[in-house]
């Protein structure tokens, strides 16, 4: 048997106001989870990346051996992270799978300041606000349905797969896109404000997915309209519910 490690400090916002926090749930949290799992004897740990520990792109679409140079205090947890499992691995004959997850949305995100994106333009315009774009709403990220993400994680388990995988969808959309596709959805689309872009943003993101599909054969089966869909009506049913 074997251990799926997804806890982590993940908002950009939280790590910046409390970065020895992330630095000690993030890196000393996972080397906990490492000594446990030799503890447990078990045969394989599936260790969840980021890919934020590749920051500001140098080529794209970006596979798993792209320069390793994180833009933030999350990113560079990430990396510290991933890096010690790695490492624990190798020292002690464990598997280790570590899963570079591109941006996860879906049903059950948290909602509140430290939101991803998705989830804070779902939020704002179910509550008939504006919601706010950081920059020109052109950068882009790739946008990778939960339900892929767990799938992922179980199949890297259950083959007992070492090494590391880009975990996303393989598209590139931009922010902008993204917002018009959401309030297009919701059937409200106020013009929303925009705000300076956030230092360690970085500007283009797209995964190259190729690694995992031939080693695993695991592909996303979520598009992102679809995902947007299913995402919007679970936190509209959320919202009825409180007014029942």
């Amino acid at each position: 048997y074997g251990i799926i490690h997804l806890a982590a400090i993940v908002s950009l916002d939280y790590t910046k106001s409390q970065p020895s926090k992330t630095l000690e749930v993030n890196v000393l949290g996972t080397y906990r989870v490492l000594e446990a799992a030799l503890d447990l004897d078990v045969e394989i740990i599936v260790v969840t990346s980021s890919a934020a520990i590749y920051g500001e792109p140098i080529f794209l679409p970006i596979t798993e051996i792209h320069p390793l140079e994180p833009m933030s205090i999350y990113g560079a947890s990430k990396l510290s992270a991933e890096k010690v499992a790695l490492a624990f691995g190798r020292e002690h004959g464990l598997r280790v799978s570590a899963l570079r997850v591109f941006n996860a949305y879906g049903p059950g995100m948290r909602p509140g300041p430290y939101a991803g994106v998705v989830m804070k333009f779902i939020e704002a315009l179910l509550r008939g606000e504006a919601p706010v774009i950081y920059g020109d709403g052109m950068q882009t990220r790739d946008f990778v349905y939960v339900d892929d993400v767990a799938r992922a994680h179980v199949m890297a388990l259950e083959e007992k797969a070492s090494g590391i995988f880009n975990v996303g969808s393989g598209v590139e959309t931009r922010i902008i896109d993204l917002y018009r596709m959401v309030c297009g959805e919701i059937g409200w689309c106020p013009e929303p404000r925009h705000e300076d872009r956030r230092p360690g943003d970085v500007m283009r993101s797209v995964a190259d997915i190729s690694r995992i599909r031939e080693a695993l054969g695991w592909r996303p089966e979520i598009s992102l309209e679809e995902g947007v869909r299913r995402t919007i009506t679970y936190y509209r049913n959320k919202l009825a519910e409180t007014h029942t």
